[in-house]
């Protein structure tokens, strides 16, 4: 169970992550922004703005037929006055040119003016030296059009001066309008020409190349200006003014605009969101049909009452945008597109109250959310939260298909994923680290190897058992008897306790498997329950191991000091190691059980730790040899007969490793003792002199000598 501590470390923490997440959403870096109109993109995907057939929209198009008829872009202005010449009479309501004219037509005749042998040429053939600027001017006059501008990147003033007239409801000075700057204009004979005057800017939001707002009105000083779709609404309305209403919920900020019965919603910066419909063809009308008026009353009926926005879509004129759907459709489709929104009184917002009350849901649900984490299973939290998002999705969804609402999912999901995630991520750490608490005191009793296989294997705890080839060794102290007699319980304890933990590290060092603690013995066994290669050699390398950590022992100072004051002799182990078969398991009850081993092998590395005390050896090997361990430095101690097993046992004294076995001293030993049973004992005394340690051996090998000794 988790302390109180920890639930408020994990509850902290979960709350400094929703913290940290909320100041990272009010903010509103690139990243946040760019999820966000993905995922609205991908709502408009799924479900596009219907196409209205019925709409009154349409767009002249200066295509690929038009410039293969007419000629390359730019076309004189004659032949574009004859276009609104031609759109008017049949009954366009507006028409917008998405198109600059800052230039005079330099195909003009009257261009050759200066020129006077020219103008005698012309003159002699009745040629009148026209203006084709001026013939487009009076085109634009006696027609409903809206002739262009476009805002610049440099900060200077415009002189332009709006044709529509504008009103504000509330105090909008200080409103976050787009400011006009240095403004590209067309000719101003042009420009006072035309009814309507418009901005055809349509990409000022830096969303990566996707035209998803446009801005409706620009602002110079006190001065306002429309935007191209805007000003061709007011001007097929016929309405002169257009209204700006402050935000109620918002002083200060626009929140719509008006132009006749027409209410449009907008951000407070003046943007419109537009819900975008796929580009039809059917919304396009090629330039040339109606310059040759060669099928004029067959194009009256997409012409006339329609808002008629003037454009191209040719390659190389290079008047193309990316929509939301992800398609690359002419600039000109964007103003028509927004017209056409306007006119259906559809359209996408985004109120600022959205975000509040996303960043405040996000809070709430994450508290909860903390909460649950730290309090339950992380399963049952993840599987809310899972639900609670798929809910939000549903319902964002339902606000979008019905009322065009745009809420953000990506924050608030990527918000709640990533507290969800550092609150597991906490809570697993913690649950980990109490397991590693819980494996460490385990590890006290159980073999490493034991645990690492009941953590890969938990079916393995159950009762039971298996037939498996090990090796078996006993370690005893060695005169524990004067021990206990001498030494205060305190006393005994601790030096039992170093004793057996020197014998219990080289065990596990070397993987053997420590089965139990049988008071002043530990039994271990190798090959189980991982399969070890060569697990003879293995137990004595950890017998060797065993007696030089108990001669580092010795030369402990306080286990010197404690040992002189008792009056007793240098600590000593007995290990007896025996091989061969033996069931290996779960050994006991249901309720209660050990991992061990059970058998005749058991029972012989237990009798060869007793018979070591009659040869005065400490490291005693049954047969078997393996032949790994035949390059062991082994010496024959006899035959020994072991209670309850039928038949002598021949057993070796485990005198060092390899390198032992191959020094010239150890070969002069072996061959004494191989072949000089009835040797003088000056020669036993003389090799006992050159290795001291083996004294024990010879000062009590002649009483194995030719016996069998009982164990």
């Amino acid at each position: 169970m988790k302390s109180k501590t920890d639930l408020a470390l994990g509850f902290s923490l979960g709350l400094v992550v929703l913290v940290l997440l909320s100041i990272f959403r009010i903010s509103d870096p690139t990243l946040i922004r760019t999820l966000r109109e993905t995922s609205f993109d991908l709502m408009q995907r799924a479900w596009p703005r219907p196409d209205n057939a019925a709409a009154q929209v349409r767009i002249v198009d200066i295509d690929e037929k038009s410039l293969a008829k007419l000629g390359q872009w730019p076309w004189p202005r004659d032949t574009l006055a004859k276009l609104v010449v031609e759109l008017t009479e049949l009954g366009a309501a507006a028409i917008a040119f998405d198109i600059l004219f800052p230039e005079a037509d330099r195909s003009s005749l009257s261009r050759l003016g200066s020129d006077e042998k020219l103008k005698s040429i012309l003159e002699a053939q009745n040629i009148a030296l026209t203006n084709n600027d001026e013939i487009f001017a009076i085109g634009l006059g006696a027609s409903p059009s809206i002739i262009a501008f476009a805002d610049g990147a440099l900060e200077t003033q415009t002189s332009l001066i709006a044709k529509a007239g504008f009103v504000q409801i509330g105090d909008l000075s200080k409103a976050p309008l787009p400011q006009l700057r240095a403004v590209t204009m067309s000719l101003p004979l042009l420009t006072n020409a035309a009814p309507g005057l418009g901005s055809i800017n349509i990409d000022i939001a830096g969303e990566q190349g996707v035209v998803r707002r446009i801005p409706l009105v620009w602002r110079a000083r006190e001065r306002f200006f429309p935007a191209l779709s805007l000003e061709a609404v007011r001007i097929a309305t016929g309405s002169d003014t257009i209204i700006l209403e402050e935000d109620k919920s918002l002083p200060g900020d626009l929140g719509s605009i008006r132009v006749g019965e027409l209410r449009i919603p907008v951000s407070s910066d003046g943007t419109y969101r537009l819900h975008f419909a796929q580009n039809q063809k059917n919304r396009y009308v090629s330039a040339v049909d109606l310059i040759e008026a060669s099928a004029r009353e067959k194009l009256r009926p997409l012409i006339e009452g329609h808002i008629i926005f003037i454009g191209t879509s040719a390659t190389g004129l290079l008047d193309s945008r990316v929509s939301p759907l992800g398609e690359t459709v002419p600039g000109v489709s964007i103003h028509a597109q927004a017209a056409e929104q306007f006119l259906e009184g559809q359209s996408l917002s985004r109120p600022d109250w959205i975000e509040e009350a996303e960043i405040t849901s996000v809070l709430v649900i994450g508290l909860l959310l903390v909460l649950g984490v730290n309090l339950g299973p992380p399963l049952f939290a993840t599987a809310i939260i899972g639900s609670l998002a798929m809910l939000a999705t549903g319902i964002a969804f339902l606000l979008f298909r019905n009322s065009g609402l745009l809420v953000d999912l990506t924050y608030p999901l990527m918000a709640l994923a990533s507290t969800l995630l550092v609150s597991t991520g906490y809570k697993l750490l913690f649950t980990d680290r109490r397991g590693r608490q819980l494996k460490a005191a385990f590890a006290q009793y159980v073999a490493p190897t034991v645990l690492a296989e009941i953590e890969r294997n938990p079916t393995a705890l159950k009762l039971g058992g298996q037939n498996k080839e090990i090796t078996v060794m006993f370690v005893d102290i060695a005169n524990f008897t004067p021990m206990s007699e001498r030494c205060s319980p305190e006393e005994l304890l601790g030096l039992t306790n170093r004793v057996l933990d020197a014998a219990s590290s080289a065990i596990l060092a070397h993987e053997g498997t420590l089965d139990k603690y049988i008071g002043d013995a530990v039994m271990a066994f190798w090959n189980a329950p991982t399969e070890i290669k060569d697990h003879q050699t293995a137990a004595l390398r950890a017998a060797l191991d065993i007696r030089s950590k108990i001669v580092a022992l010795n030369a402990d100072e306080t286990v010197i000091r404690l040992l002189a004051e008792k009056q007793l002799d240098s600590l000593s182990v007995r290990v007896g190691i025996a091989s061969g078969t033996a069931i290996v398991g779960n050994i006991g009850t249901s309720a209660r059980f050990d991992y061990s081993a059970l058998g005749e092998t058991v029972n012989r590395a237990a009798r060869a730790e007793g018979v070591g005390k009659d040869l005065g050896f400490d490291i005693i090997l049954c047969e078997p040899i393996a032949e790994a361990a035949r390059k062991f430095a082994l010496l024959p101690a006899g035959q020994v007969i072991f209670k309850g097993l039928t038949g002598q046992q021949s057993v070796w004294c485990v005198v060092g490793d390899a390198a032992v076995a191959a020094s010239p001293e150890f070969i002069k030993l072996v061959e004494v003792a191989t072949t000089s049973q009835d040797a003088p004992e000056e020669l036993l005394g003389q090799v006992s002199r050159q290795c001291p340690s083996l004294a024990p051996y010879f000062a009590r090998r002649s009483r194995a000598r030719g016996s069998h000794l009982v164990h």
